[in-house]
């Protein structure tokens, strides 16, 4: 069959996995994988073009979140000191083909997940992306007052928009501390 006759199987680029886990997440991409082999986008109705579009965006951030949240488990595991890279963050970036900036901004957030509960679940859900996940999971170590009202601001509104919220939220926290330092001075004073 013509979709399969060019496919080189999911399996085929690594070792087979020692974990159930990951072979039943290989198992789950090879038929998209055997849909993306084939898909020419000229052979796509031009009306359909969008919704499949969507279903790719949705599909990927199903996959980024699984990524987000493994990213700070697999960087415990220690592979990146045995294959002699600098820093997890560099290992990382191996792996995704990304830059070192951007894993060590996953690692972060990864990191940051375990002490956000509503976060690490929008992100279960594929509710967010990687870069929504990171703005909140920052703001939210700040402030943690703010995670939920950021969450509901992710929903509704763009990336640059919930980022400017993030940072004004942090930046309360900062106006506080900075308040009660001058009053504690005054006071010692």
């Amino acid at each position: 069959d013509r979709m399969t006759s060019n496919t080189r199987s999911i399996h085929e680029e690594d070792t087979t996995p020692q974990s159930q886990l990951a072979a039943e997440i290989l198992a789950a991409a090879e038929p998209v994988q055997v849909l993306v082999s084939g898909l020419d986008p000229r052979n796509v109705p031009l009306t359909w073009a969008p919704e499949v579009l969507d279903a790719f965006t949705k599909m990927e951030k199903i996959a980024a979140s699984g990524r987000l949240l493994m990213t700070g488990r697999a960087a415990e595991a220690g592979v990146w000191e045995a294959e002699r890279f600098a820093t997890p963050a560099d290992w990382l970036a191996k792996q995704q083909g990304t830059t070192a900036g951007r894993a060590r901004a996953d690692l972060e957030t990864s990191q940051r997940l375990g002490g956000l509960d509503a976060t690490a679940d929008a992100v279960r859900e594929g509710r967010l992306s990687p870069e929504q996940a990171g703005a909140i999971a920052d703001a939210a170590a700040v402030n943690p007052d703010a995670e939920r009202d950021l969450l509901a601001r992710a929903q509704q509104d763009s990336l640059r928009r919930t980022r400017q919220e993030a940072e004004r939220r942090k930046a309360e926290v900062r106006s506080e501390e900075e308040k009660a330092a001058r009053d504690k001075k005054v006071r010692d004073e």
